[in-house]
C-alpha cells in the first residue's frame, strides 16, 4: 500500500475517533446553527468554529468566514 494511502488512513481513523451519534433531532438543531446541550461536553484546548459571518455591507462584508475560539 502506497505511504500516502497509509497516511490518510491514519488521519481519518484519528478523525473518527472523536465521533458522535446524533440523533435526528439534535442534527436538525445543529445543521439550523442551534444549540445543542451536552454536546460541547469534552472540548478543551482546541479551536472550534465561533460563528460564521453573515455580514454583506458595501464596507465590509464577511459571510460565510468562520470565526474560530480557542477553548482552553
Amino acid at each position: 500500500m502506497p505511504c500516502q494511502a497509509v497516511q490518510r488512513r491514519s488521519v481519518l481513523s484519528s478523525q473518527a475517533a472523536n465521533a458522535r451519534d446524533l440523533s435526528r433531532a439534535q442534527y436538525e438543531a445543529l445543521h439550523d446553527g442551534r444549540f445543542v446541550a451536552g454536546l460541547d461536553a469534552g472540548v478543551r484546548d482546541e479551536f472550534i468554529i465561533d460563528r460564521v459571518g453573515r455580514t454583506e455591507d458595501r464596507h465590509f462584508q464577511d459571510y460565510g468566514i468562520e470565526y474560530y475560539r480557542y477553548t482552553g
